[in-house]
Parts: structure tokens; C-alpha cells; sequence
């Protein structure tokens, strides 16, 4: 035996056993240790950030396929002309997109409005066409990833500790799909705005009303800290936000003509019918009073360039608070920073103490529908945002939003308990 293991033919021993065999004279049987694993750095994003073992398969590994959310891995499909198709269906191929685009359609669907008969074509209509537009669709499917990430928030409250980890990974799996749709989709969005005809009008004005509830929901859910200076990258999330649902009317102008007898013509309709104007609801007493006494400030010590424009946009403030005392469909809410004057807007660009005052009433307004999941937050956050950038001047004028928000938040809460009873906001 010990003869024949002499005489087999000698393999190859690989180098890093060669390095332990160096200077080696000790008489036993030689140890051989195994090279330690080499880790890869090619991961998936979705593995690295759960720092679990990616298996690199092409398309989609294999613990994102197990767990049903998208994979960095799979591949984008750009467009190859400023125009993306919208004759083919969009086809929608995973578990996942087809849990979004049923939670849209039975749950989202009803927070986007509380008007029943837009409720429904919202639920049925919208979500027809959207499958027509691939950007569409994927916004369709961003929102409702975002509103089941908040939906799933909420259950941490009341699980115990073993539930919260697997809430938290859905959680994180919904967030990854949410803004992985959103920025697919306003690349392509954007791209379509270049060339608009009637055959995809319906979808871009639908989509921009989307993208000014989505980018609400997206900072909603993670409440960002929000700044009302820009930054070098991108801006604001508050100005952001303000200049994509202005972004809204400017659609509107380009392609109302066709969507206003076309499937998406009840967003319109419904809108254009309720009314808007300072006689169709009576405002409270105390909003009078306040938006009385701003504007006579503003005409006493602001400057007269400034203060006719502020003056404007609170005469604009004051239709809103109309509507919503005349039982307007809570949209009417965005009707004031789609309708405000360029001037107002530059002055809110520039941090100007008047335009931060006007903004912090707006948000007495806009936290009258708090109640709602991509609202819930906002209001607050951004009068506090005024409150730290603001003058002590100015700062004064900020007492009465603040004293009127905290006072609105008891009452909402027992309101919110009606609204989810009659399928009108999320539970």
C-alpha cells in the first residue's frame, strides 16, 4: 500500500497549499487548509442592504424572487425615442405588481378622492387606461406601494416583536418597488412632454396628477426633514413639491382640449363643476379674521410690490377655505399653489418672510384633510420648517396656524374613525 501511494502519478498542488508547505520539516501528515470564501461585491442593492448572500443570478436573484419585490438586477427597458408606446398593454408580470395594482384599485382608489362616483372611475376606468401607458401604469403602481408601506407602518404599533421583522422586511420590499416605479416612470413622463399629441394627452395629465400625490408620499412616509431652500442637487422638498403640482395646470393647458372628452375627462369634471370662488361656502370667523388682519400688515409694512402680490395669493387662500366649508371634494386644497401668482412663487424661492407667512395659513388649509394617508404629516412639518427660516418679525403670524392645526388634530382623529367606516380614507 505504502508502495503504490509513492508511485502515484503527483498532482498539481495548488499555491496557497504551497505557501503552507514552505519550511515545513515536521515528520506527520501534512494539514492542508482551505482558502477562506472570497466575498462578492456584485451583489444585488436589495441583498447588500439586508446584507444577506446575493446568488448574482441575471434578471433577478434568487432571495428577491423568494421575497417578491424588484431586483436591481432587472434590467430596465429605456426607451428609444422621446415618444414611449402607449397602443400595447403594459404587461404586468409579477406576484407583486399584481398586488399593487390590486390594492390600487380596492384601497388607494378611495383615498385619491371622496367623491363616490370618482372613486369608481378611479377603480375602474383609470386603471383601464393605465394599462394602455407604461408610465402611467408604473405610477399607478408606485402610489400604490408607498400607501401599502404606510398601511403596514401602522400594524407595527400593535404586533409583537417576532411580526415586526417580517413587517419591516415588506415594508422595506414595498419601498424598494414604490420609488423604483416612480423613477422609471418620471424619466419616461418627461420624456413624453416633448412631444405631446392627443393620443397620449389622457395619460399625461393623469400621470402629472399622480406625480404631485405621489411625491407627497414619498416624503410623507419617510418624514424627511424639509427645508424650504433649495440645495445644489435638486431643491427642496417643499418647493419640489409645490412646482410639480403647479407642474399639473401646466399639463392641463397643453392638453385639456382632448382630455376633456376623453376617458380621463371626470377628473376635470368633477372639479370644474364643483365650483371655486369666494361665494360658494362661508369661511369661519377666525380664518376671516386672521387672513383680514394679514392682509392689512402686509398693506401697512411690507413693501408695495410684495405686498399686492401676497395680498393676491391670500385672496386665492381664502377661495380655498370657501370650498372646503362648502363640502368641495378635498382636491380644492391644491387648487391655491396651482392657481398662485409666478411673482408669489419667486418670493417663496427667495425666503421671503411675507410669502412664509401666507404659505404657514395654507397650511391651516391643507391640514383639514390630514386624515389622509399621503397628506398625514405634511402640514405640520411644514409649518415648522416656516417656523425655523422665518424672521421673529414675521414669526408672530404663525401663532394662529399653530394654535388652529393643534386644535383640528383632536377632532380629526374622531373623524377619521367615520371616514374609514364609510370606505372613505384608509385604514
Amino acid at each position: 500500500m505504502a508502495t503504490r501511494l509513492l508511485h502515484q502519478p503527483s498532482r498539481k498542488v495548488p499555491s496557497y497549499v504551497q505557501d503552507v508547505r514552505v519550511g515545513c520539516n515536521c515528520a506527520g501528515p501534512m494539514t492542508i487548509y482551505k482558502r477562506s470564501h472570497l466575498k462578492s461585491r456584485n451583489g444585488c442593492i436589495q441583498c447588500k442592504r439586508r446584507k444577506v448572500k446575493c446568488d448574482e443570478s441575471p434578471n433577478s436573484c434568487g432571495p428577491c424572487i423568494k421575497r417578491r419585490i424588484r431586483c436591481s438586477f432587472q434590467p430596465v427597458t429605456s426607451p428609444s425615442s422621446p415618444q414611449p408606446q402607449t397602443t400595447s398593454p403594459h404587461p404586468v408580470s409579477s406576484l407583486l405588481d399584481l398586488e399593487l395594482l390590486h390594492n390600487f384599485s380596492t384601497e388607494t382608489s378611495l383615498t385619491i378622492t371622496t367623491h363616490v362616483p370618482l372613486q369608481q372611475f378611479y377603480r375602474t376606468t383609470f386603471v383601464t387606461e393605465a394599462l394602455k401607458t407604461d408610465y402611467l401604469l408604473q405610477y399607478v403602481l408606485s402610489i400604490s406601494a408607498f400607501h401599502l408601506a404606510q398601511q403596514h407602518q401602522e400594524l407595527l404599533v400593535s404586533v409583537d416583536e417576532n411580526q415586526k421583522s417580517t413587517i419591516l422586511l415588506k415594508i422595506e420590499g414595498y419601498l424598494v418597488a414604490a420609488n423604483f416605479y416612480h423613477d422609471v416612470a418620471l424619466s419616461s413622463f418627461r420624456q413624453s412632454l416633448a412631444n405631446i399629441t392627443a393620443e397620449d394627452s389622457h395619460a399625461l395629465f393623469a400621470c402629472a396628477a399622480l406625480i404631485a400625490m405621489t411625491s407627497l408620499a414619498q416624503s410623507t412616509d419617510s418624514l424627511r426633514t424639509l427645508s424650504l431652500t433649495a440645495n445644489q442637487e435638486s431643491g427642496s422638498t417643499i418647493m419640489k413639491w409645490l412646482v410639480l403640482i403647479r407642474g399639473v395646470n401646466s399639463v392641463l393647458r397643453e392638453t385639456r382640449e382632448w382630455v376633456c372628452v376623453g376617458p380621463m375627462a371626470p377628473m376635470l369634471y368633477m372639479r370644474d363643476t364643483e365650483g371655486y370662488g369666494s361665494s360658494i361656502g362661508k369661511v369661519g370667523d377666525d380664518v376671516t379674521a386672521h387672513l383680514d388682519r394679514l392682509s392689512a400688515a402686509f398693506l401697512d409694512s411690507a413693501e408695495p410690490r410684495v405686498a399686492d402680490v401676497c395680498v393676491g395669493a391670500i385672496e386665492l387662500l381664502r377661495q380655498s377655505f370657501a370650498g372646503i366649508a362648502a363640502g368641495c371634494d378635498y382636491s380644492i386644497v391644491f387648487f391655491w399653489p396651482v392657481l398662485v401668482h409666478e411673482d408669489y412663487m419667486a418670493l417663496l424661492q427667495s425666503n421671503r418672510p411675507e410669502a412664509l407667512v401666507v404659505l404657514g395659513s395654507y397650511c391651516v388649509l391643507l391640514h383639514t384633510q390630514n386624515w389622509c394617508w399621503w397628506i398625514k404629516g405634511w402640514p405640520a412639518h411644514m409649518l415648522k420648517t416656516i417656523d425655523e427660516v422665518i424672521g421673529e418679525q414675521w414669526r408672530t403670524w404663525l401663532a394662529w396656524p399653530w394654535e388652529t392645526i393643534s386644535n383640528m388634530a383632536s377632532g380629526q382623529r374622531k373623524n377619521r374613525v367615520l371616514l374609514v367606516s364609510e370606505g372613505l380614507c384608509c385604514q
